[in-house]
């Protein structure tokens, strides 16, 4: 009898943790639907020779951007909000028109991992765990940012992708 007993504890806290992995897991999937996050507090700009320059900002909105002459048409812009964590993001892959401004705000919900993002010419540097970062940049083609999970580099097991299109 006792040992049915400790059977039946077992079983209700496997079942237990498998229904709690699959609401995380779904909690996940459905972020990236305009839900607020926190205030980012780095800024990352490509110079013209392409290699990210940090600098401080409030949030992306107050974030300064070039004026046009008038007879210029402002670019396009996107913004971008994803929650993370080491396993999982609320988005895998967005679209923007090649010449779109895209702000992309990276929060990492994980408990205890450090991730930083990296595409080709672009990182995010290192973001730790409840804290976020933006990033700024012109698309002029499709990018592709790893996770990789710090100090140990390690990639995480998915990317982000956000894709130029015509």
């Amino acid at each position: 009898m006792k040992y049915k007993v400790i059977g039946f504890i077992l079983i209700f806290i496997i079942i237990g943790g498998i229904a709690l992995y699959f609401q995380r897991l779904n909690y996940y999937k459905r972020i990236g639907n305009g839900n607020p996050l926190p205030t980012p507090s780095v800024v990352v700009s490509p110079n013209i020779s392409g290699s990210p320059t940090p600098a401080l900002s409030g949030t992306p909105e107050s974030t300064p951007t070039s004026s046009a002459s008038p007879s210029m048409s402002p670019r396009p812009e996107k913004t971008l909000k994803i929650e993370v964590t080491e396993i999982a993001a609320g988005l895998y892959e967005s679209r923007a028109k090649k010449g779109t401004v895209v702000h992309f705000t990276i929060s990492v919900m994980s408990e205890s991992r450090t991730l930083e993002f990296k595409s080709e010419g672009i990182t995010t540097g290192s973001i730790s765990p409840g804290s976020s970062k933006t990033i700024e940049f012109t698309l002029e083609q499709d990018m592709t940012f790893t996770p990789y999970e710090m100090p140990a580099g390690t990639v995480a097991p998915y990317t982000i992708k956000i894709i130029a299109t015509e």
